[in-house]
């Protein structure tokens, strides 16, 4: 059985056939990284579930010859989290997005993400995607001394559904209540405990939560808003513009704190690349941003 049919038949378990069949709506596609039984290789390395490694965390990047290693000036260079085989990737089954059909994504970031303040637009400058073409002259690059190697770990792709989190904009999109209980924590029948505490049974998430596409595992709110915050140049905008900006927004991906591959990034958090559909679909991975929370 698959994570649809799964969360679907929860749904129709727990839920009213109507609200059944909005809340399984809502429900998108991902890719799951998970650890490879590999040795790590660039030629034919297959991942636990016998398919092709998709992602490496760590490692040394491969860029093309006339690309320095990205920087953030006054700060110095960014860290080098992952690397994404695009074609590989999409091979674990179709995501609702302009996934790159070739090519490599690069995920740079800074080694103190926490500067990464989603009110300061230019902090954005020390996070980083970075798209090499399929046919591109790429080569590893030198290092900087300031940086260090992480191991290689790698990871393949694994298709899965998901969905937004009970309190989502999404969900309150999708559930309306009445005109004075618009509060975000107004009750919904999403958000009954025993729907909640059968949905989280089935969707089995591991400790370690790297992903690709779909709904971001977020830790505290909406990750959509706090791109859009980011887009809109601070906390100043008003809510309304907010929430039509938030939904324009999609995850990249997601990488996990992930001690085995010496991902630390304060208290068990989670870094979030979000790009808007329209910029993913034209290649724009320079407008990409980034976000990151905590437990």
């Amino acid at each position: 059985m698959t994570t649809t049919e799964r969360l679907a038949s929860v749904a129709r378990e727990y839920l009213s056939e109507a609200d059944a069949a909005a809340w399984t709506a809502l429900l998108r596609p991902g890719a799951r990284l998970v650890r490879g039984d590999g040795d790590g290789g660039r030629d034919g390395d297959r991942g636990r579930d016998g398919g092709p490694v998709a992602a490496r965390l760590g490692g040394v990047p491969r860029l093309p010859a006339d690309a320095g290693w990205p920087r953030w000036e006054g700060h110095g260079p960014l860290g080098f989290v992952a690397s994404v085989d695009c074609a590989a990737a999409a091979e674990a089954g179709a995501l609702d997005i302009a996934w790159p059909k070739d090519g490599t994504l690069l995920f740079f970031l800074y080694g103190e993400a926490e500067l990464i303040d989603i009110d300061k637009p230019e902090a954005q400058a020390g996070a980083r995607v970075v798209y090499v073409p399929a046919d591109a002259e790429a080569v590893e690059c030198e290092v900087p001394e300031q940086i260090e190697v992480l191991p290689e770990v790698p990871l393949s792709a694994v298709a899965i559904a998901t969905e937004p989190g009970e309190y989502h904009r999404a969900v309150r999109d999708a559930f309306p209540v009445e005109a004075d209980e618009t509060r975000r924590f107004a009750k919904r029948p999403v958000n009954e405990r025993r729907f909640v505490r059968a949905l989280e049974a089935a969707l089995d998430v591991p400790d370690v939560r790297h992903q690709l596409g779909g709904w971001a595992i977020a830790m505290q709110g909406d990750v959509e808003d706090e791109a859009a915050v980011t887009a809109l140049g601070g906390g100043s905008a008003p809510p309304d513009q907010i929430g039509a900006e938030a939904r324009r927004w999609v995850l990249l991906a997601q990488f996990d704190t992930d001690e085995e591959a010496g991902l630390e990034w304060g208290e068990t958090a989670t870094a979030y690349w979000m790009i808007r559909r329209e910029d993913l679909a034209a290649g724009r991975f320079d407008r990409a941003l980034f976000t990151m929370q905590c437990c």
